[in-house]
């Protein structure tokens, strides 16, 4: 078998991430039964981190999961909102919002003015007035939970954010929210990030989850020799 060099090298199999993805299965059948929970993936970069989200990804589809994905960037860290907004624009990218979601949608858009051209029936009018930044935030955060909420009520729903180590403080904060009030919902959230390169308010964040005991944490470790001669055996 030749493997053009242009080309990324992936194994066609996982290895070694069996514990993982038993754990994993196991929460998400807790999940069915409305025992929302989230997941920490953490490692050095190109550990396996993304290979197991999407094996999980996988899983939870042969399960009836609702999948959303989206991930954070470098460039968008000092960004407000930034991971929000990406995770709104793939969200609704991928399937127009429904009819009884137009009310949300246009507050939605009145607090994120980024989203208005998805929606230009709702375009902000700008005001003279700057709103509160704290009932800002909390608007924004009662708005997003109902948003999930609903996407999890006809079927149960994986939200998975990666490279979280990227993340803004803004969206963090809306995050941890989310989390805090979905624990009785049909929602699993999985998070991805480098645990070399987290920033203080990554720390902060994942030491209130640590804290609230709303995360379950998944640590990934270099592969065994064996189980990389198995990943090379399989590749080539």
């Amino acid at each position: 078998m030749t493997i053009p060099l242009d080309q990324p090298i992936i194994c066609p199999i996982l290895i070694g991430r069996a514990g993982e993805l038993a754990a994993l299965a196991t929460l998400m059948n807790g999940v069915r039964q409305s025992q929302g929970c989230a997941v920490l993936i953490h490692g050095q970069s190109g550990i396996g981190k993304s290979r197991l989200a999407t094996q999980a990804a996988y899983a939870a589809l042969d399960h009836g999961f609702l999948i959303l994905r989206t991930e954070c960037f470098q460039n968008e860290s000092s960004y407000p909102y930034g991971m929000l907004l990406d995770f709104l624009h793939a969200l609704f990218g991928a399937q127009p919002p429904l009819a009884i979601l137009e009310p949300l949608i246009g507050e939605l858009v009145q607090l994120l003015p980024d989203l208005g051209h998805l929606f230009p029936d709702h375009a902000r009018v700008p005001t003279a007035q700057r709103p509160d930044p704290q009932q800002h935030r909390r608007r924004l955060c009662t708005l997003l939970t109902q948003l999930v909420r609903d996407h999890a009520t006809p079927q149960p729903l994986l939200l998975i954010v990666e490279d979280v180590h990227w993340c803004d403080e803004s969206s963090l904060e809306v995050l941890l929210y989310l989390v805090r009030h979905c624990t009785r919902q049909r929602i699993l959230f999985l998070f991805t990030y480098r645990s070399d390169e987290i920033s203080p308010y990554v720390v902060h964040w994942l030491a209130q989850l640590d804290r609230e005991r709303l995360a379950h944490e998944y640590e990934l470790l270099p592969l065994a020799q064996t189980e990389v001669a198995a990943m090379l055996q399989a590749i080539f």
